[in-house]
């Protein structure tokens, strides 16, 4: 926000909020110098609900409409986000071009842009419907709006993949998921899961030991890492973490664990 009123006073509110709300999840990593995404997409999830509903969706042409007040701020955020994530990275150059040509005539041909929020409104909206027809704009967000998952839904289809045999659907999906919430246990303990089905035994060591240093329950986590290391022959570690996990958690899994144990060669 500093860097768009140090060139225009009032800016249209949808790139005002929109903006505000785009880069919520980014943030500087002084070790690399550079600015990253870190939180996924906070808006979506608001943003796909408001949009199926009838009654709270807003139309492209309301949102470009929009001023100070047009709009409660939990409606219309959302709805500021998602115009702004769409024109950012949609593959239609009409929207790529209105974005960048909404910059330039919002710079105009002085130091400073000085006009009313309404008056830079009208212009950019102006713009926009030069060369766009809102109707068709409007069904091309909401479809993009539909084509795009929330962490939910990553992990759910992510785990349904897994639970179906269809382990590549699964291990996209969910390091899709791990994209969004990289701190996310659940996400990490079923991509152990994967690799394991996948006979990649080292991988799945490292996503169920980052699982459990991300908070998953202990003993169940220890149980999988025991399997695991018993699947790949390095007998020492998985006693190790079979008696772990049946101390821990003895009444799930003292029994299974004493029969595994009582199996695995010396």
């Amino acid at each position: 926000l500093q860097y768009l009123y140090a060139h225009v006073s009032e800016p249209p509110l949808w790139m005002r909020d929109g903006f505000q709300a785009y880069f919520e999840g980014f943030a500087f990593d002084p070790a690399t110098g550079e600015v990253r995404d870190e939180g996924g997409d906070p808006w979506l999830e608001t943003a796909k609900n408001l949009r199926a509903d009838a009654s709270r969706a807003l139309a492209v042409d309301a949102i470009l409409s929009a001023v100070t007040g047009s709009w409660e701020s939990a409606r219309f955020y959302p709805h500021a986000w998602a115009f702004v994530a769409f024109l950012m990275r949609s593959e239609n150059p009409a929207y790529q071009r209105f974005l960048w040509e909404t910059c330039a005539v919002l710079e105009g041909s002085g130091p400073y842009n000085a006009e009313s929020q309404q008056g830079n409104t009208d212009l950019v909206k102006g713009r926009f419907l030069r060369f766009i027809d809102a109707a068709k704009a409007d069904a091309d967000l909401t479809r993009w709006l539909q084509g795009q998952r929330t962490f939910a839904e990553l992990l759910q289809d992510g785990v349904g993949a897994y639970n179906a045999g269809r382990y590549p659907d699964a291990r996209s999906l969910l390091e899709r998921a791990l994209a969004v919430q990289g701190r996310d246990p659940m996400v990490n303990y079923y991509l152990g899961f994967v690799a394991y089905a996948e006979k990649d035994y080292r991988k799945a060591d490292g996503h169920y030991l980052r699982a459990r240093e991300l908070g998953a329950e202990v003993s169940t986590v220890n149980w999988a890492l025991g399997l695991n290391a018993y699947a790949d022959k390095r007998y020492g570690e998985a006693r190790g973490y079979l008696e772990a996990a049946r101390s821990t958690n003895p009444s799930r899994y003292g029994e299974k664990a004493d029969a595994l144990l009582k199996s695995m060669p010396r």
